[in-house]
């Protein structure tokens, strides 16, 4: 008989009795399934559980990214039967279905699939909210194809027939998020309007539409946005939400007028983004370091980059390194990207005079623990934040500077004293992203000698090619080269005696901190990206 899921996770070490004991108590209340109300409270993820499954039952466990259900994969499983089940299935390989499964132990389904396909069935394990997602994704694309949809609006409008704006506006925003989008850019121009996707932060044009239409969809927007559609010669800046596949998104919208008309950009957040410290790109050394930091029990630990490099990311993924059982933990964002269950989230509202500064001087009155700062903006946030680390608290916060040793002279500059800072300080995080090679289409090959002793390479490495899986680019997510630096009594002494930036790249040269393009090397080393990515975010 398998064991309870529970029983499981804690002998794999992958949560404590504490956190079980925890879920006992809630579930008194609430009436669920201790490994459903492990996840809810983000003690694991569902892919934890789902590989603690595989390796019971046997069942292999894949990622389901790998996969891009066909048509006759999905004709042959009602989806009702699918949502149901918790289960999709895939492709047919070999004339055999190949099926996810969220509970390799659900032999009720498997019995009843039977009865769907006279093919020979296999299975594999995926993570349950995976699978339903793209229940909702793939079935809804098989009868409702978006390019097809767009390409038919766009047809209508040039035969000067009547369409729905509401519903071109909606297919964009859905074709946005199932290309992995995190930035809508509607461009007027003299002969067109243009409509553009950032994918893993590199900008793709997608649709061109007649430019008659560019009015009528900035007026659909800024109405779901609550922006004054009648104000269309100064910038304006709003919100909305939108609920596809069974997940609610939310949008951050900014209009600003041009010689051809408004610009638009929906910014899009939300959606089950959250990932583990390890799936972020540090190597096991940067793992090591973070975890003795994040053990501090006050202190500052920075992460610092661009907009767009995933600091927020990386602030979540080390907040789930934290107890927070034992701890109280508090965080003002703007916005609130990544809700999480036991975590106290205090979204930025201006009109309500909510600010950073504010939030910090309440939040110091809730007894907190832990306290996470979207952004270190100014000096009285930078100030109030140095206050709480140094009065027993562990602040987690951004900054924007281009590497580590750029975070120690930015905050000099916000008017922190230099013994105060050195006093409060106890890590620097910096990274970029890098988007990752398509493992579907990357190729090997062997670089030339001069390329091969400037970077250290001894084996061959991998660059982009393009295939149907990537969208013809060559890549598909990103991962982050990063440099990481923990603060001793060495540098604390340099940042005392208010040194030179000059004194602290001596300082971490000599200690042998791996810089950012270290760490890009690195993950071109593994196949995981190529020259030519490093150097379109590092320079050549």
């Amino acid at each position: 008989m398998p064991k309870r899921i529970g029983e499981l996770l804690e002998e794999n070490g992958i949560i404590d009795n504490e956190k079980i004991q925890y879920v006992l108590t809630i579930q008194k209340t609430v009436k669920k399934r201790v490994g459903d109300l492990l996840i809810e409270l983000n003690f694991v993820t569902d892919r934890d559980v789902a590989k603690i499954l595989s390796k019971q039952s046997g069942v292999p466990f894949k990622e389901l990214y790998t996969y891009e259900p066909s048509k006759d994969a999905l004709d042959a499983v009602p989806y009702n039967f699918s949502i149901q089940n918790d289960i999709l299935p895939v492709a047919i390989e070999n004339d055999t279905l190949m099926v996810a499964i969220a509970d390799p132990y659900n032999e009720r389904a498997k019995t009843m699939l039977g009865r769907f396909s006279s093919r020979p069935i296999s299975f594999f394990v995926s993570p349950k909210s995976e699978i339903s997602k793209n229940i909702e994704k793939f079935y809804y694309l098989a009868a409702h194809p978006i390019d097809e949809a767009i390409n038919l609006i766009r047809e209508n409008l040039l035969n000067n027939l009547a369409i729905s704006v509401e519903n071109l506006v909606n297919l964009l925003i859905e074709s946005a998020i199932y290309n992995r989008s995190s930035d809508i850019h509607i461009t007027p121009t003299e002969q067109t309007t243009l409509v553009s996707y950032r994918i893993d932060g590199v900008m793709h044009l997608f649709y061109a539409l007649p430019p008659s239409i560019h009015t009528r969809i900035v007026s659909t927007v800024k109405i779901k946005s609550s922006m004054d559609i009648a104000k269309s010669n100064s910038p304006q800046d709003g919100s909305m939400s939108y609920e596809i596949f069974h997940e609610q998104y939310s949008f951050r919208v900014s209009t600003v007028p041009t010689i051809r008309g408004e610009n638009l950009v929906i910014r899009i957040l939300g959606g089950d983004n959250q990932i583990a410290l390890h799936q972020i790109g540090f190597g096991e050394r940067q793992l090591n370091m973070i975890s003795k930091a994040i053990k501090s029990p006050f202190g500052i630990i920075l992460v610092t980059g661009p907009t767009g490099s995933g600091k927020t990311t990386t602030l979540y993924a080390l907040l789930q390194k934290i107890n927070y059982i034992e701890k109280n933990v508090m965080t003002i964002e703007d916005p609130v990207e990544y809700k999480m269950s036991l975590i106290h989230q205090v979204a930025i509202n201006e009109k309500a005079q909510v600010t950073f500064a504010s939030a910090i001087r309440s939040f110091l009155r809730q007894d907190p623990d832990v306290m996470l700062i979207g952004e270190i903006r100014d000096e009285e946030t930078a100030a109030l934040a140095t206050k709480a680390a140094l009065t027993g608290h562990l602040v987690l916060s951004t900054l924007h500077t281009n590497d580590a040793v750029g975070a120690i002279s930015r905050l000099s500059d916000l008017k922190i004293g230099s013994f105060l800072l050195s006093s409060s300080i106890t890590a620097i995080i910096a990274q970029r992203l890098l988007r990752k090679l398509c493992l579907f289409c990357k190729k090997e090959y062997s670089v030339d000698d001069w390329t091969k002793k400037k970077h250290g390479i001894t084996n061959m490495i991998y660059r982009h090619i393009g295939c149907g899986k990537c969208a013809q680019t060559g890549y598909m997510g990103r991962v982050a080269a990063s440099e990481i630096i923990l603060i001793d009594n060495e540098l604390r002494l340099l940042i005392a005696e208010n040194r030179s930036p000059t004194d602290f790249y001596e300082y971490t040269g000599r200690k042998g901190v791996k810089t950012m393009r270290d760490s890009a090397i690195v993950l071109l080393k593994q196949g995981i990206t190529d020259l030519a990515e490093i150097e379109r975010v590092f320079g050549v």
